[in-house]
């Protein structure tokens, strides 16, 4: 069975300004505004009804979820550099500093050539980290239901 994007796979990524890139001609903006979606814009907000569509806020129309593709990082990219707001940084030595894992009491997990550490430690605070730092925490690039960043 071939999996869909749901909003599960996408409320985590809400406070985190996440950008997605929309398929269909759509409307944002008022009843008196006829302005088009970007192909590229930043999901601020969420509506999820019984078609299985979502609302941006200020938007007229609903997006259907099959029309809508995520933009993410795929996890290779924690060994990387990358730039965010300004900043460049490899997140792999980010979370190991930040949450002093220089122990041997973590989890390593070996997924596409990046090692996600010390899950069991501190869970909550390192997905926080990996969704807001937009990283396909649901394998969606290989399900072929997001664009790997790294493509545009």
């Amino acid at each position: 069975m071939k999996t869909k994007l749901e909003l599960k796979h996408l409320a985590p990524y809400l406070p985190f300004h996440l950008k997605c890139h929309a398929m269909g001609e759509f409307k944002f903006g008022t009843e008196d505004s006829d302005s088009p979606i970007p192909e590229t814009f930043v999901l601020n907000g969420l509506l999820l009804n019984n078609k299985a569509s979502i609302m941006c806020l200020g938007q007229k129309e609903l997006i259907p979820l099959y029309e809508l593709f995520p933009i993410l990082r795929p996890l290779s990219d924690l060994t990387k550099k990358i730039e965010i707001d300004g900043e460049t940084f490899r997140p792999f030595h980010k979370l190991d500093h930040d949450f002093e894992l220089q122990n041997n009491t973590y989890l390593c997990l070996i997924l596409h050539g990046a090692r996600i550490i010390n899950l069991f430690d501190h869970p909550y605070e390192i997905m926080q980290k990996l969704f807001e730092w937009h990283f396909d925490v649901f394998g969606l690039i290989d399900k072929g239901l997001a664009i790997d960043i790294n493509t545009l």
